[in-house]
C-alpha cells in the first residue's frame, strides 16, 4: 500500500509479491531473490533489527538495490511476459522492500531518537508512492488523498522534527498541483475537550460548528500572521505535537461534531450478522492486550450490554486498531466479528500461545494484529457507564 508494507514492522509482503512474480516470469531471478532475502525477511523485523550486523545490512541493502535495478533493466522483457501494469506494481514492491530494509538499518534502538529516522524513511517512501499514483493516473486526473495530519502537514513531525510526507512531496515534486488541508475538531474521537494551550482550543472559539479557512490569503504581517506562525500543541488522533498552522496547511477544515459512518466493506470482506447466546457472549468477554503498530500496546475491552455485545477502547491510547469508544460488536456467519462503524474484522482464537482466548484483528490495507485476553469478565456494562 502507499504507506510501506507490513506496517513497517517486516518486509514479508513486499518480498512475497516480487518473488511470486519472478518465479512466474524469470526463475533465475526468483532463485536469486530467495537466496538474498528468503531467510532474512522471515527472521528480521523492527524489534530485532539491532541484532543484525553492519555487514549484514550492507549485504541486504546492496542486494535490494541490485534487485530494483535488475527489474528496471529487464522492463521491456518483463512487460512483454506479463503486463506493464503488473510490472509497475512489482517494481514498486521491490522499491518498498528496499525502503523497509533501509528503515530497519537506520532507526536507532532508542525510539525517542530513532523516530526521526523511521519517519524520514517512511514518509519519503510514501511521497514516492503518491507520485507513482499521480503518474499512473495521468495529467488529467483529479483525486483526494486522506491521511493523518502528521503525514500530510507541511511542517516537521513531533518534537523529533521528522520530515512529513507532505513537506517531502512539495520539496521533491513542487506544489503547483496540490492543496494541503488540515482537518480538525474541538473534541478527540473519544469526545475529550482540547487542552487550553493547543491550536484546537483556539479554533473552538471561532464560532461556527463547521468552517473552512483558506490560509493562503492570510496577512503577511500583524497579529494574524504572528498567531499562524507560532508553534503550539496540535492534536492528531489522541496525541499532541508542536505545529505552526500557518506553515503546516494551505487550508484548514474545522468541524465541531464528529460522527463515525458505517463502513462499506468490499463484498469479499462482508458477512451477514448472526445471533449470539449470552453464554457465547460471556465466553469472549474480557480485556485484551494487542500488539499494534510497531508493537505498541493496545487494550480492548469486550462486554455484554444486555442482549448485545459491545467493545470499549476508552483506555486505549492509539485509536487506530478499533473504535476508541463504546461501540456495538456482532458475530457474522463466517465465524468472525465486526463493527458496523469500523473496518476491523475480529477472530477469537484458542491455543497455547493465546492462553484461554486470544484475538486476531484484521485491518484491511494495514495488516493483521494479535493479542491475548488478560482477564475474563462476563459482566454487563451499560453505555452510560462510559
Amino acid at each position: 500500500c502507499m504507506d510501506g508494507t507490513g506496517n513497517w514492522y517486516h518486509a514479508q509482503h513486499a518480498y512475497q509479491a516480487v518473488h511470486d512474480y519472478a518465479r512466474r516470469i524469470d526463475p533465475v531471478l526468483a532463485d536469486d531473490i530467495s537466496c538474498d532475502f528468503g531467510h532474512a525477511v522471515n527472521e528480521i523485523n523492527f524489534d530485532n533489527r539491532h541484532e543484525i550486523s553492519a555487514s549484514q545490512w550492507k549485504d541486504l541493502i546492496g542486494a535490494a538495490t541490485v534487485l530494483v535495478n535488475r527489474l528496471e533493466q529487464s522492463c521491456v522483457a518483463y512487460c512483454n511476459a506479463s503486463t506493464k501494469d503488473e510490472f509497475d506494481w512489482i517494481l514498486r514492491s521491490a522499491q518498498i522492500l528496499r525502503d523497509v530494509l533501509l528503515n530497519f538499518c537506520q532507526t536507532e534502538s532508542d525510539f525517542d531518537i530513532g523516530l526521526r529516522q523511521f519517519w524520514n524513511v517512511r514518509d519519503a517512501s510514501m511521497a514516492e508512492s503518491l507520485r507513482w499514483i499521480v503518474d499512473r493516473e495521468g495529467p488529467d486526473a483529479r483525486m483526494v488523498l486522506a491521511a493523518a495530519n502528521t503525514h500530510l502537514q507541511l511542517y516537521p513531525v513531533r518534537v523529533q522534527r521528522a520530515t512529513s510526507m507532505g513537506s517531502y512531496y512539495v520539496s521533491r515534486f513542487g506544489r503547483d498541483e496540490t492543496l494541503f488541508i488540515g482537518a480538525t475538531s474541538d473534541t478527540s474521537v473519544k469526545g475529550e475537550p482540547p487542552i487550553p494551550e493547543c491550536n484546537q482550543a483556539v479554533y473552538d472559539q471561532v464560532g461556527p460548528d463547521c468552517f473552512f479557512l483558506d490560509l493562503r490569503g492570510a496577512p503577511a504581517n500583524g497579529p494574524v500572521a504572528e498567531w499562524l506562525n507560532e508553534e503550539r500543541p496540535d492534536r492528531v488522533n489522541m496525541r499532541y505535537q508542536p505545529v505552526c498552522p500557518g506553515e503546516a496547511w494551505d487550508c484548514l477544515l474545522f468541524h465541531r461534531t464528529l460522527h463515525t459512518a458505517e463502513v462499506e466493506l468490499p463484498a469479499y470482506l462482508q458477512s451477514s450478522q448472526v445471533g449470539l447466546s449470552q453464554r457465547e457472549m460471556d465466553s469472549v468477554c474480557g480485556r485484551y492486550v494487542i500488539l499494534g503498530f510497531l508493537s505498541a500496546i493496545n487494550t480492548l475491552d469486550v462486554f455484554r450490554d444486555g442482549d448485545n455485545l459491545v467493545t470499549s477502547g476508552w483506555d486505549d491510547t492509539s485509536g487506530e486498531l478499533f473504535p476508541p469508544y463504546l461501540a456495538a460488536f456482532h458475530k457474522c456467519s463466517d465465524g468472525r466479528f465486526r463493527w458496523e462503524i469500523w473496518p476491523g474484522i475480529v477472530k477469537f482464537l484458542a491455543g497455547d500461545w493465546y492462553g484461554d482466548v486470544g484475538i486476531e484483528i484484521e485491518m484491511p490495507g494495514m495488516g493483521t494484529y494479535y493479542g491475548k485476553r488478560t482477564d475474563h469478565s462476563g459482566a454487563t456494562v451499560l453505555a452510560s457507564d462510559k
